[in-house]
């Protein structure tokens, strides 16, 4: 159990480190084609090799596998939640780090961070993958839980889904993907729970019809529009208070940390022999 639970991230950040070698190569439109692409090889291959995945019919996972610690239902929830728990620390400490405000900078505009001598590239494919092992997981916690493991879990509707949950919470907020994951699953249960239709079709119009909704008028997801209206809120009937002591300007904050990474690097800069604020 222990060198199946470990392997399984690890596998899956390696295939996210070759991967991501290929596809940060291209650039907008072609990157998204080439890994819709290998995601559907993929998801073809592990239909056709009955042998080593099962085809159509999976694979099933033996409840033997399992230690008798996590064996119930309660256990192996708490289990889980606590893993998640653990998960989020990291993820949330890396996003505060200075690699994570300088993701964030790359986001915004990776042309001026790389102008200023950041490995731009580096930094995308450490962040794929962080994400393949995060992703690896919370696959290993998929397949203990439903004791089965299936080829349609490959089929590009199901990254599809992933994505529109970022897109339903807000990928400007570090809980915002949660947000949303929780609210489309609860659609989707309530939609096809639905007495009038039980088709994939209306699941499929419902939810992405929703999409296109908070795209248009949320393009900040959800949890941007709770932080919106709880700032609102807040400011209300409120005088202006001075910021708390060691607060910082977020463009203050991502240059501190540009700056930071830079002289990890060893990177400096051509006239005054150290990083610069005024590029760009």
């Amino acid at each position: 159990f222990v060198v199946a639970f470990v392997a399984a991230p690890l596998v899956a950040a390696g295939a996210a480190l070759v991967m991501g070698a290929l596809a940060l190569r291209l650039a907008a439109i072609y990157f998204a084609l080439f890994t819709l692409a290998v995601g559907q090889i993929v998801w073809s291959v592990a239909n056709k090799w009955t042998d080593f995945t099962g085809g159509d019919n999976g694979l099933n996972v033996s409840a033997s596998l399992i230690p008798d610690a996590i064996a119930s239902r309660v256990e192996f929830y708490f289990f889980t939640l606590v893993l998640a728990l653990l998960a989020a620390g990291i993820l949330y400490m890396l996003v505060n780090s200075p690699f994570g405000f300088t993701l964030r900078a790359i986001r915004e505009n990776s042309n001026r961070v790389e102008f200023v001598g950041i490995p731009v590239r580096r930094y995308k494919l450490l962040a794929f993958v962080i994400s393949g092992l995060f992703t690896g997981l919370a696959g290993s916690l998929l397949a203990l839980h439903t004791h089965f493991v299936h080829p349609e879990n490959l089929f590009w509707l199901r990254t599809a889904e992933v994505l529109l949950m970022v897109l339903l919470g807000g990928f400007h907020i570090f809980w915002g993907p949660v947000l949303g994951a929780g609210v489309f699953l609860y659609l989707e249960n309530q939609v096809r729970n639905n007495p009038y239709d039980q088709t994939l079709a209306l699941t499929g119009l419902a939810i992405g019809g929703l999409a296109v909704v908070v795209v248009i008028l949320f393009p900040l997801g959800i949890g941007g529009l709770l932080q919106s209206a709880g700032r609102m809120a807040g400011g209300v009937g409120r005088e202006s208070r001075a910021p708390p002591p060691g607060w910082q300007p977020l463009d203050l904050r991502w240059r501190t940390a540009v700056a930071a990474v830079r002289r990890r690097l060893g990177i400096r800069d051509k006239n005054s022999g150290g990083p610069t604020d005024s590029e760009g």
